[in-house]
């Protein structure tokens, strides 16, 4: 099958060769360059050296003919200079073989100290020239570079180095004939003149050779004012030659003159050397780039010629390879036209062409999966659909008969009925989400969510459950990030719902359940937020936390067993979150609680510009705690938020408040704990504290609470949020509402005579189930069994609202709703109300039938405080 023809061998091992050989001849030109660079870096900083040991023995020569005058100043500095030039030789012995030659030529001035005297200048130099070592080292050295500009700053730092010795030698002179105040030997003179030749500085405006470093140099020339000092050094020149220096009062400002010179010289000799040493290290990084990349072409060069060779000698083992692979493609594939035998000369593209086939076939049963798995997907929501509509009628007439009056065991017995079947219509739900993940038909909404309002709703629905349990259930949502963002509330709120579920469900009485939403990230346009519920509950194995995020799986089977539950809820809400951009985590440990957490990034509505939190600098608030040993989460948040609003937060302890003879400052409001105050006798001490007090219940001690003997200033529900913060914090300024209690009874509900309302469903108990509630809330019920009698009833009657349900016989409820609006249309009538009335709870559906021309949505089991909210919202007339 692979067989190979020489032509075909030569075609692809030639340019390997080739590229092999090229790259090898590319990559030592490149590793040469390299190393030249290196040897200019080295040779450069040897010349930086010569230079400052030639100047330090000029200074230390200097000092040696200084030493008569014997003064504890000039001794001082001799000795200091005398370590110097140490130092610098130790360098220059240290630093490269090449400079011995030339540091001995160097210290020949030192053994010339005994033979010459300054006055013969040249001798005592051992040179009658102004050269400097630097230029004639670098000049031995040979250091050349293709580049002109390279050239050019090379010469140009030869030039200044020169320069800096000529300034140095005359700066020795000046130095020696002042301090001596003798006059200018004749030999001197004429040294004198080649030291000012060589001093000079060359024209800098000339230099267009090397455009790279002409502004700077020309930039510190004009700073130092070069031309000023130059006038001065000719001044002083004149003064000295002349054999006026000692009439001259400004002997010590030429030696002060000459050194500004020398720190100018040292300065653009620095510029120059740096922008020498900047274009050595970048070709020698460039030649280093290079040289890898060239190897690397050679090394990818003999990989490529190995891997041909190792090809070509597998090539038989291949053919074996890919005869298996037919065959289990073959078993897989129900294609028939399989390939009996395989040649070695058989073309490539018979075998690929049977692999195609077998994969379209096997793309198309990929593509009836996913048919069917829609088909259950729809199946499933009508099953759904099917169940929940006599469970409905379970639900709802159970409360009837539970409202009309029974005896406590038949109320036990209705309250069992209840709570079956929303266990089980919980399962269904549980199940149809399950299934639209699976079927890629649930879609994740972008609509504004109050992120406040959505996960303290959420908690909200557990404080019964938890309150039944005795179990510390807190909230904290960070005070720092912003209300309003963009995401699916929905979703977001059945996620969290699950956790807190589960949480709850697996935590035992007097433990403790904390929900944490805190910002991770903020930016202006968006948030990282972190959701976690936390418990100290019975906890996960890790062989556990490997599959308790699969669908139907519990941690063991004694769990299901005891908590109840199908195990579906975390594989929902672990599906959501990735959904949404997150992933679910658990972190936990066996009897020692789990924590369930995501992070999610949300980006801003700033459409919704929430108003800043009120502060309340002036307001002192404290909380009544029994004993000093009580550590709690909650406590932690109602401090947190109390600060965060600005105001000050601070414990008391019942010992100091009502046992201690001590007269303590009071806060202005004392927030008490009821679980804390449960004995007879000790609300009424809580209430009596003369500052304003709250009082921190649950819905299970609230009956406990009689406002005629407890007067509080106000009584707040557990957990404390911040708006509930905000709500103590206020009693200072202003009243609080008092607490209403709730009551399900039909005879306290609100009425609404005078109402006439249409009400479609196709099923007998719903309509009658529906009818009673509506006739209790005192509006005038028509009934019909589907759309189409709900249109015709629409035409001859007047209704001030209807309520559609979704799934009916001969015309569904959409279709109904569009022949209703139709026709309101075209006789120009006011728009009536239409409220979908259904048992499908699917993510989206509200917006769907929304979307539909419906004005409302309400689900099954219908719930009377939702029926209200909804006349009352679109009947407010």
């Amino acid at each position: 099958m692979f067989k190979t023809k020489p032509l075909q061998i030569l075609i692809t091992i030639f340019p390997l060769i080739l590229l092999f050989l090229v790259s090898g001849y590319f990559a030592s030109t490149s590793f040469e360059r390299y190393q030249n660079n290196v040897k200019l870096e080295n040779r450069l900083g040897n010349a930086y050296l010569l230079q400052e040991y030639e100047n330090v023995v000029l200074r230390d020569v200097l000092c040696n003919f200084m030493m008569s005058e014997n003064t504890n100043e000039i001794l001082k500095i001799c000795k200091k200079r005398e370590e110097i030039t140490k130092n610098v030789l130790k360098q220059i012995q240290d630093a490269d073989e090449t400079l011995l030659p030339w540091e001995k030529n160097i210290s020949l001035i030192k053994r010339n100290v005994s033979k010459y005297s300054p006055n013969d200048f040249a001798k005592l130099l051992g040179r009658d020239t102004v050269v400097s070592s630097v230029t004639q080292y670098l000049d031995k050295m040979k250091l050349n570079t293709d580049s002109l500009e390279d050239k050019a700053l090379l010469k140009l730092y030869m030039n200044l180095s020169d320069i800096t010795y000529a300034t140095e030698l005359e700066n020795f002179l000046v130095t020696y004939y002042i301090t001596k105040k003798t006059s200018v030997s004749t030999e001197n003179m004429i040294f004198w003149d080649k030291i000012i030749e060589a001093s000079y500085l060359p024209d800098i405006e000339k230099l267009d050779n090397i455009p790279s470093i002409k502004t700077k140099l020309l930039e510190i020339i004009q700073n130092n004012a070069l031309h000023t000092i130059f006038s001065q050094i000719d001044d002083m020149r004149i003064t000295i030659l002349s054999g006026a220096m000692k009439q001259s009062n400004k002997n010590i400002d030429w030696i002060i003159v000459l050194t500004k010179k020398q720190k100018i010289l040292n300065q653009l000799k620095l510029v120059v050397g740096e922008e020498i040493n900047k274009r050595i290290l970048e070709d020698k990084e460039n030649a280093l780039w290079m040289f890898l990349l060239y190897i690397s072409f050679m090394l990818v060069s003999l990989f490529s010629l190995w891997y041909v060779y190792m090809q070509k000698k597998k090539e038989s083992k291949e053919n074996d390879e890919l005869i298996n692979v037919l065959q289990k493609i073959n078993t897989l594939s129900s294609y028939n036209n399989k390939v009996e035998v395989v040649h070695a000369n058989q073309e490539k593209k018979d075998i690929y062409k049977h692999i195609e086939n077998s994969f379209l076939e096997l793309q198309e049963k990929e593509k009836q999966a996913k048919n069917d798995a829609s088909v259950k997907s729809d199946f499933l929501a009508t099953l759904s659909h099917e169940i929940r509509t006599p469970l409905n009628g379970i639900i709802g007439f159970s409360k009837l008969l539970k409202e009309l009056g029974a005896t406590v065991e038949q109320e036990e017995f209705l309250s069992l009925i209840e709570g079956s079947s929303h266990n089980l219509i919980a399962i269904v739900n549980d199940i149809l989400d399950l299934s639209k993940i699976n079927a890629d038909k649930m879609k994740i909404e972008n609509a504004t969510l109050d992120l406040f309002d959505t996960i303290e709703a959420t908690v909200a629905t557990f404080t019964q459950q938890a309150h039944q349990k005795d179990i510390e259930l807190g909230l904290y949502i960070d005070p720092f990030l912003s209300y309003y963002f963009l995401g699916d509330s929905t979703k977001l709120s059945q996620i969290m719902t699950n956790l807190i579920g589960n949480a709850i469900k697996f935590t035992d009485e007097y433990g403790k359940v904390n929900v944490f939403v805190q910002c991770v990230h903020d930016s202006e346009d968006e948030a990282q937020i972190k959701f976690a519920v936390n418990d100290n509950g019975i906890g996960l194995s890790e062989e556990q936390i490997k599959n308790i995020f699969n669908a139907f799986s519990q941690a063991t089977v004694g769990t299901s067993k005891k908590y109840g539950g199908t195990g579906l809820g975390l594989a929902i809400s672990s599906k959501m979150v990735k959904l949404m951009g997150g992933e679910l985590k658990v972190e936990s440990r066996i009897n020692n609680g789990s924590t369930f957490f995501f992070t999610l990034t949300l980006k801003k509505d700033k459409e919704n510009v929430f108003k800043t939190y009120p502060k309340f600098s002036n307001v002192k608030v404290g909380l009544a705690l029994p004993v000093k040993s009580i550590k709690r989460q909650l406590d932690s948040n109602l401090e947190t938020y109390v600060r965060h609003l600005g105001a000050e937060f601070k414990i008391y302890y019942y010992e100091d408040l009502f046992e201690s003879f001590k007269i303590i400052e009071l806060p202005d409001i004392m927030i008490f704990d009821h679980h804390y105050a449960r004995l007879s006798g000790e609300l009424e001490q809580c209430s009596s504290i003369d500052c304003k007090s709250i009082l921190l219940t649950d819905s299970t001690l609230r009956s406990r609470i009689n406002p005629d003997t407890h007067q509080f200033t106000d009584i707040i529900f557990m957990p404390v949020t911040l708006r509930k913060t905000i709500r103590i914090l206020r009693s200072m300024i202003e009243s609080p509402k008092k607490e209403t209690v709730r009551t399900n009874k039909l005879d306290n509900i609100d009425s609404f005579e005078g109402l006439d309302v249409l009400i479609a469903d196709d099923n007998m108990i719903n309509r009658k189930l529906i009818k009673i509630i509506m006739e209790k809330l005192g509006l005038t019920v028509t009934l019909v069994e589907n759309g189409e009698e709900a249109f015709h009833q629409y035409q001859e009657h007047k209704f001030d609202i209807i309520f559609m349900d979704i799934e009916m016989p001969i015309m569904n409820g959409i279709e109904a709703t569009h022949k209703i609006i139709e026709f309101e249309r075209k006789n120009g009538l006011s728009h009536v109300p239409v409220v979908a009335l259904t048992a499908n709870v699917s993510v989206g559906d509200k917006d769907h039938y929304m979307n539909e021309g419906m004005d409302d949505y309400a689900t099954k089991p219908l719930d009377i405080d939702m029926l209200k909210s909804i006349i009352s919202k679109h009947c407010t007339e």
